[in-house]
């Protein structure tokens, strides 16, 4: 993924096998918030990305959906940072497309589906 691609407010993912030995992914859902964020990173020459959970991102969709005088629930926001060299394990949503229908000819793949 390159940095100038990344637009505020769009969903990326980051994709991958956490078992070593089986192809069982895992996908995981971030949406972008921008670039050096944090009040901490402003002083920083450093290139830092963040993304944001969908739930807390969106948290006022979930709360349209309680009854009148009924509390929504807020979730926790989550945050990763990734450093603008390390872009390459965030991919859109071609990439999610291509990373899915490459599963079956994962090794092992029978045994895991």
């Amino acid at each position: 993924m390159n940095a100038r691609d990344l637009k505020v407010g769009r969903t990326y993912f980051t994709c991958g096998f956490p078992f070593r030995n089986r192809p069982i992914p895992s996908i995981e859902t971030w949406v972008y918030v921008g670039l050096n964020v944090l009040p901490e990173d402003r002083g920083t020459d450093k290139r830092l990305h963040y993304f944001q959970d969908p739930r807390s991102y969106f948290a006022a969709d979930l709360a349209e959906g309680h009854a009148p005088g009924e509390a929504p629930s807020v979730p926790e926001k989550a945050l990763i940072r990734v450093e603008e060299e390390d872009l390459s394990g965030i991919d859109n949503l071609d990439k999610l497309v291509a990373f899915v229908n490459g599963l079956s000819n994962e090794p092992g793949s029978d045994a895991a589906f």
